[in-house]
């Protein structure tokens, strides 16, 4: 996972998570905690730190900005802003997958893989560490951005990592179309995503049509499945029924479902989501 000076889940409860990002303390909503009592309840509602305001979409105390604030993880890094929804740029709870990417039993050398909703490129760079060429795909702009100059901070620059600003579906499309194939699936949907005011993912609705056409993006003798969600209206369960009705090649071998926890200074498991890997 992190190094303890990288990152901590310090306390959690009251809709709320208090967690420490490379020497700073961040104050955030977090509906998983909703219904639970924090640890400590008088630190959660410390104002002290960086506090960030769901309601106003704003940060409180972000004054004076830090600077040259970055996240490590092995040999990845990430560079740290604050954004109006929230987000810091690093969902911590996936640094399970990056470990289990580095630990594979097998080099990623000579393969193509497909990384959909990419975000900030934490997968990509542990796909690409890994030997694989990455087709990193994500719809916004900035976002896409980010994720390159973080590789360039990690000193991947020169990696075969392809960045590329489009919607998912609308990119596997047009891949399968082209005859296009990938030896390494995968992908981290949201719940719900926009193009301004217009709805263009709902994850209940479309992640059964994704997953289906990821199915004839992979190449026969596909080596790795890896899907991930944040949304509670999808677990493991059925994470792995997707890929089972879809991917029926792969059977039960080799399989992982579970949790995405985190887990904070005093032992409790806040859960930030689901996952379902498979290797060959």
């Amino acid at each position: 996972m992190f190094a303890k000076d990288q990152y901590q889940l310090i306390d959690f409860g009251e809709g709320k998570k208090l967690e420490l990002f490379a020497g700073v303390q961040v104050l955030r909503n977090c509906p998983a905690a909703e219904n639970i009592v924090p640890e400590c309840p008088k630190r959660i509602r410390n104002k002290r730190l960086l506090s960030h305001s769901k309601q106003s979409m704003s940060w409180l105390n972000a004054e004076p900005e830090v600077e040259d604030w970055s996240l490590k993880h092995g040999t990845i890094k990430f560079g740290l802003k604050l954004t109006p929804f929230g987000h810091l740029g690093v969902f911590p709870e996936q640094a399970c997958n990056w470990s289990w990417i580095q630990s594979l039993p097998f080099e990623l050398d000579g393969l193509n893989a497909l990384n959909l909703f990419a975000y900030t490129g934490g997968t990509s760079m542990a796909l690409a560490a890994k030997g694989a060429t990455v087709t990193h795909v994500d719809s916004a702009k900035n976002i896409v951005r980010w994720a390159s100059s973080n590789a360039e901070q990690s000193g991947m620059n020169e990696s075969p990592i392809r960045w590329i600003v489009e919607d998912a579906v609308k990119f596997v499309e047009r891949e399968i179309r082209r005859g296009k194939q990938y030896d390494v699936i995968v992908a981290d949907p949201p719940a719900v995503g926009h193009a301004g005011q217009k709805l263009t993912w709902k994850i209940e609705r479309d992640l059964e049509k994704l997953v289906g056409l990821l199915s004839e993006l992979a190449t026969n003798e596909v080596k790795l499945i890896l899907l991930s969600c944040h949304s509670m209206g999808f677990d493991a369960t059925d994470l792995k029924k997707l890929v089972n009705q879809n991917f029926s090649a792969i059977g039960d071998s080799n399989v992982e479902s579970g949790k995405m926890d985190l887990t904070s200074n005093d032992g409790r498991k806040l859960n930030c989501g689901y996952f379902l890997r498979w290797h060959c």
